[in-house]
């Protein structure tokens, strides 16, 4: 039987803030540039104090220098000379510093918007081929699913007025009716995948979800081996959302979890963020999941299953996308020993208004 234990627990994540939090929070905090805004006096006054220096030094050792204009001593002028030449190198040399400093900083700008750009024209490749996707699945709706309506009738009434049937035939209609069952539950994924996600926000209580969530693994066969745990604090803010899209996430990604746990263990952990965020954590004790496929995991159609369509991770980061929210993968901290098993984080702002002001 399921085993669903629902345990409270009132640890909360802490993030250290951020150096643009620091900025803005910190009147201390200074960033690079203006930390090497005083490099150039500061090489003067080192040039200077060197020029001092060695005449110093001379003068120590008795070295004569005999300065005079118009027959006036003119030491001062010599010292003068000496100093400024000193002072002038140690700018010109505290200069090419900045602008070296200023060079890679200049670099590091360039090297991470070049990669912010190829991951928007990625981005741009995989709409491109969402959108094929979409015109291919309206096409398909069309052509394959009312042919399969009819041969999925005519299958259960060949059946029906053929009693009694032998065995094997019997077995032969339940098959048909299964795979025409299956095949038209892929096109219905396929077309959720491909229509627009109309969202209906509003705010909602967190435990509300999770109690849904509990009646919902109840009833599902899927889950009744595997021990299934809830944990989450004590009290837990309101958030806006759309309830039933959220549901639909956490429950795809359970699903796979159990899957993935068999006889296992799978824990749903919902955790307070410092940032104004909340987290679930989905961890099973399962295999984990594969370096090189961690790389693929919300590609669409990309799956592992026999029987798997590859759309439910994709669906669940789209509904999360459209939260304003994240779904991430975090490698070595499923439930198994040293971190064995598979770990997912979904990410969700607890006011998506105020979010959006920050970003």
């Amino acid at each position: 039987m399921l085993n669903l234990l629902t345990m409270i627990t009132s640890t909360k994540s802490e993030q250290q803030p951020t150096p643009a939090e620091n900025a803005g929070t910190n009147s201390n905090y200074k960033t690079g540039s203006q930390r090497r805004r005083g490099y150039a006096l500061w090489g003067a006054a080192a040039g200077l104090l060197v020029g001092l220096g060695d005449f110093a030094i001379l003068h120590w050792l008795n070295f004569d220098f005999d300065v005079t204009i118009n027959g006036k001593d003119a030491l001062w002028l010599l010292l003068l000379v000496v100093g400024g030449t000193y002072a002038l190198l140690g700018y010109v040399a505290a200069r090419l510093y900045e602008t070296k400093q200023d060079i890679a900083s200049d670099k590091t700008i360039i090297e991470k918007q070049l990669q912010a750009l190829r991951a928007s024209q990625q981005k741009n490749i995989e709409y491109e081929k969402l959108a094929a996707i979409g015109r291919l699945a309206a096409g398909v709706a069309h052509e394959v699913r009312n042919p399969l309506a009819v041969i999925k009738s005519a299958t259960a009434l060949i059946v029906e007025e053929s009693q009694p049937l032998s065995t094997d035939s019997e077995r032969a209609g339940k098959f048909v009716h299964q795979e025409i069952t299956r095949l038209d539950n892929f096109i219905a994924q396929l077309l959720d995948f491909a229509k627009p996600t109309d969202m209906q926000f509003c705010e909602t209580a967190i435990i509300d979800i999770l109690d849904h969530l509990a009646e919902l693994l109840h009833l599902e066969d899927t889950f009744s081996n595997t021990t299934i745990a809830i944990e989450h604090p004590d009290h837990i803010p309101l958030i806006e959302c759309d309830a039933g899209m959220i549901t639909q996430a956490l429950l795809a990604l359970l699903r796979n979890a159990v899957e993935a746990a068999g006889d296992g263990k799978v824990v749903l952990q919902v955790t307070l963020n410092s940032n104004n965020s909340i987290s679930f954590f989905i961890k099973d004790d399962g295999p984990g999941i594969s370096p090189e496929d961690q790389q693929r995991l919300f590609e669409p159609f990309f799956t592992n299953k026999a029987k798997g369509t590859g759309l439910g991770l994709v669906m669940a980061e789209r509904i999360v996308t459209s939260h304003f929210g994240r779904l991430n993968y975090i490698a070595s901290a499923g439930l198994g020993d040293n971190g064995q098993g598979a770990c997912f984080e979904l990410v969700l702002p607890h006011d998506i208004n105020e979010h959006l002001l920050k970003t």
